[in-house]
């Protein structure tokens, strides 16, 4: 059985009004609370210090954000999403790679039904009608952490389903459960759950591995290309203001 993180249109408009005209009264507590989280990967053969936060703007307004620096290249991608009832409502993504290499992604999404959601990609836009679930591919992570908070890893059949605006394309991701592990990171030992996504092109596949603990957090993500694998790891960071080394095990 496959769960689709759907959006609907009357929360679409409940969300676009509240943001108009800050009736923050009106939305429930969010289930996701601030955090910074640090990972180490590799990029262009060396390694690569990635930081991951999000903040609450307002009482119903969220930025996620994420940057990393290696050398004379820098980069970094932020989305900007309002959440109401458990469902993620995203408004605005931005990707900007700078220094030898050059790279620049925007995603706008509509604040009018009707509207289209606009993609910029190499210095063009693309506009693609808006359809419920939509997602940038920042705040989609968020979105499974949403859908598993509320949910729980036990109640997934097999997959997660959900749509990305992605550059010039939208695509359908499917993320298949794998199973619970058990990990060593630089934090200790981890209970974690294990989702890969199988790119239609059967040389790619990614891999992530998320905490229950803390919340649902992404430890460990693996993208395999052309026989060429990429990982990141987590090595610190905070949810709330209390160090994730702080956060005791969910009982059992």
């Amino acid at each position: 059985m496959t769960h689709f993180l759907k959006i609907t249109t009357k929360t679409v408009l409940l969300c676009l009004a509240l943001v108009a005209f800050g009736d923050s009264a009106a939305y429930a507590d969010a289930a996701l609370k601030p955090y910074e989280v640090r990972y180490l990967t590799k990029q262009w053969g060396m390694k690569l210090k990635l930081t991951r936060s999000l903040l609450q703007q307002a009482e119903h307004s969220y930025l996620l954000r994420e940057n990393g620096s290696v050398m004379l290249q820098k980069l970094g991608q932020e989305s900007h999403f309002c959440i109401e009832g458990g469902t993620l409502i995203p408004q605005h993504f931005s990707y900007e790679l700078s220094g030898v290499v050059s790279r620049s992604r925007k995603v706008e999404f509509p604040d009018k039904l009707g509207e289209p959601v606009r993609s910029l990609y190499k210095g063009s836009w693309y506009d693609f009608p808006w359809r419920a679930g939509m997602l940038d591919r920042l705040s989609q992570q968020e979105q499974v952490r949403l859908y598993l908070m509320e949910h729980g890893a036990d109640n997934i059949d097999q997959s997660l389903a959900f749509t990305v605006v992605d550059g010039r394309k939208v695509k359908d991701y499917t993320l298949d459960f794998v199973g619970r592990e058990r990990l060593s990171t630089a934090l200790g030992e981890m209970d974690t759950v294990h989702f890969t996504r199988k790119h239609p092109n059967n040389s790619r596949q990614t891999d992530i591995w998320l905490a229950p603990q803390w919340d649902y957090l992404m430890v460990r993500t693996r993208h395999t290309e052309d026989n060429k694998t990429t990982e990141a790891v987590i090595t610190g960071g905070n949810i709330d203001g209390i160090a994730l080394a702080d956060i005791k095990p969910l009982a059992e």
